[in-house]
């Protein structure tokens, strides 16, 4: 046990880096979902307005 502690002790920075990586990473991909759906809803909008212009 004591010496999963020392390792815990050592290891504690990259385990920390590791865990908050995946956090940010999930975090952004969350919020990007829905800017992304956004982006590309107005952008087909303004597509088909377009394409009915040309027309």
């Amino acid at each position: 046990m004591n010496k999963l502690f020392k390792w815990i002790a050592l290891n504690l920075p990259q385990i920390l880096l590791i865990c908050g990586f995946f956090v940010i990473s999930i975090g952004s991909y969350f919020i990007s979902l829905p800017i992304g759906l956004i982006v590309s809803g107005v952008s087909m909008i303004i597509l088909s307005i377009l394409m009915i212009k040309s027309d």
